[in-house]
């Protein structure tokens, strides 16, 4: 049986290997009461850290985060800018 090619990214590698997909799926159950598990807030390059592409103000949803938590956190959990095009360093300070 014939496989056809991709049309865009690498074939599948077993694990270990990048294939061209990522996925993390985390719920919120494993990260409530943990907030040592949150290591930033990120928005993505393009967009304001105020109002993303998904219409969240990232900068108030980490600032809540540290009220809630504690001020210790503010220089733990950083906000950080994304640029999915970047391989090399994908997270800037924001």
């Amino acid at each position: 049986m014939a496989c056809a090619l991709p049309r865009y990214g690498e074939t599948y590698k077993p694990p270990g290997y990048y294939s061209g997909y990522n996925e993390a799926i985390i719920t919120v159950g494993s990260v409530n009461g943990r907030p040592k598990s949150i290591l930033g807030f990120f928005y993505l390059k393009g967009s304001s850290p105020e109002r993303d592409k998904f219409n969240v103000n990232v900068r108030e949803a980490r600032l809540s985060f540290i009220r809630e938590h504690g001020a210790e956190y503010e220089a733990e959990v950083p906000l950080l800018q994304f640029d999915p095009s970047n391989w090399e360093t994908p997270f800037s300070l924001g």
